[in-house]
Order: C-alpha cells, then structure tokens, then sequence
C-alpha cells in the first residue's frame, strides 16, 4: 500500500530543516504536500522539483490545526497520509493496514487541557482523555506523527472544527494533541497502533 507523506513549514522552519526533510521524505514516498505559511519562491520551487505539492495554509481556526485542515482537504478519498514535523520525518516504524497510527506524547493530562476554556468542559475531556487514552495507552498520543486514512483526516479536523466554533478551546494555544486524543476517544471504531 503507498502513501503520501507531509509537513508544515514557516519560512524559519524551511530555512532550517526544509531541504533534510524533503530529501528524507522521498526515500519514505514519491508523493506529498507540503503546507507552509507565506514560503518564498525558491522554497516552493524546491518543494515541485522534488514532486511534491505546495499547500498555502487556509486560516481558519487555529495555526496547529490550520495546518492539518488545508492538508485534508486536498487528500483524495482513500488517500493515505503520513504526516510529520518539520524537524523529523517518520522515524518509527508502522502497519499500513491500520486506519491509524501515531506516536505518544510526553505532555500531561493538565497541559493538554488547559486551553479548554470552560472548567466544567475542561474537567469533562480531563476525565474522558485519562480514563480511556491514558489507561489503554500509559500516556497520550502525539499529533506530532500521525499515519492515517483520508477518512481519519476530516474526521480529525471536523472535530477541531467543531471545538473552535462552539468556542471549547482557546484560539490561541496549540491544541492539536487535545483535539486528536479526543477524537480518536470517540472514533473507537478506528483500529490504532502506536509506532515504535
């Protein structure tokens, strides 16, 4: 089974890992996206020599969603997507044959829930993350490096979508592990594996 591979860059973030990435992308993948914020011509230029697709970020909620949701909805449906940070193409290892895979994070319950704006909300996605994430896995899941079916995608971001607009979160924090652990709580029908 093939998949695409994908990132984010800012300008700084390019200058400093753009060129490693690629060329550690493409021994992963023939195919991928790259989504940046406002990166200048021989950056872009950079990303199609190497056959990859350019994807000007869509603001719309949050930069750390932002990102996964200009990504999703450019994914054919049944395309499979490996995201990574900027900093770390995919170092472990995965089974395509799952809907999702990804990474653990080493953030606590209170750091991920801070940004909840409402205590009681706040206290209700403490109890949830703690009592199925935590207890199954020892920890949380990163957002960090995610493997996942196009389905997965919008799924996650509808999610994050649905979060800002009913204004659960703070707009400006980094919620995107908070928004994927709680939706990965309520898709319990996707099978997961944590990669190595």
């Amino acid at each position: 089974m093939s998949y695409s591979v994908a990132t984010f860059f800012n300008q700084d973030s390019w200058n400093k890992y753009g060129s490693n990435w690629l060329r550690l992308a493409n021994s992963h993948s023939e195919s991928g996206y790259v989504v940046g914020n406002s990166l200048d011509d021989n950056a872009k230029n950079k990303i199609n020599d190497f056959g990859y697709k350019y994807l000007e970020i869509v603001p719309r909620n949050n930069d750390s969603m932002d990102m996964f949701w200009t990504l999703a909805y450019q994914l054919e449906k049944n395309e499979n997507c490996l995201w990574s940070s900027a900093t770390l193409p995919n170092k472990g290892s995965f089974d395509e044959s799952f809907d999702v895979c990804c990474k653990l994070s080493d953030r606590t319950i209170d750091d991920l829930v801070n940004s909840v704006i409402n205590l009681y909300d706040r206290a209700a996605i403490r109890h949830s993350l703690k009592d199925i994430m935590f207890k199954t896995h020892g920890a949380y899941l990163s957002a960090q490096t995610i493997y996942g079916k196009s389905d997965f995608w919008h799924g996650f971001v509808g999610c994050g979508n649905y979060l800002y607009e009913k204004q659960y979160l703070d707009p400006g924090a980094d919620n995107s592990d908070l928004i994927f652990n709680f939706f990965m709580v309520f898709a319990s029908v996707l099978r997961l594996q944590i990669m190595q």
